[in-house]
């Protein structure tokens, strides 16, 4: 499975409902270490994609990425949070690529 960009509450919900954890990265397209991270990311959901859902909110984006990244307390990019069962177990802020990595795999034992 891609990541996913998400766009709204009620496909959050359904990303919830497949019962694996979900990766987010929030991110803004002016933001150079997300631009910097993301290969990353997608390398990450490339390998991981049947364990895992990698998702990304722009946090720019009015109708549903600004106030979503207000609830989930990020305030600075790109951040990455793992939720499960609608629960933020673990956050990690910063475009360090093998921190990215390393979370990942301290986080699932993937």
């Amino acid at each position: 499975m891609p990541i996913v960009r998400l766009e709204s509450c009620e496909q959050y919900e359904e990303l919830s409902l497949e019962n694996k954890p979900i990766v987010i990265e929030f991110w803004a397209a002016w933001c150079a270490s997300c631009k910097h991270i993301g290969p990353t990311f997608e390398g990450l959901s490339d390998q991981w994609s049947h364990k895992l859902t990698f998702v990304l909110v722009d946090v720019d984006d009015k109708a549903f990425g600004f106030e979503f990244s207000r609830g989930h307390g990020v305030r600075a990019m790109p951040t990455f949070q793992i939720i499960v069962d609608g629960v933020k177990v673990s956050e990690l802020v910063g475009a360090d690529q093998e921190k990215l990595v390393r979370w990942l795999l301290d986080c699932f034992r993937v």
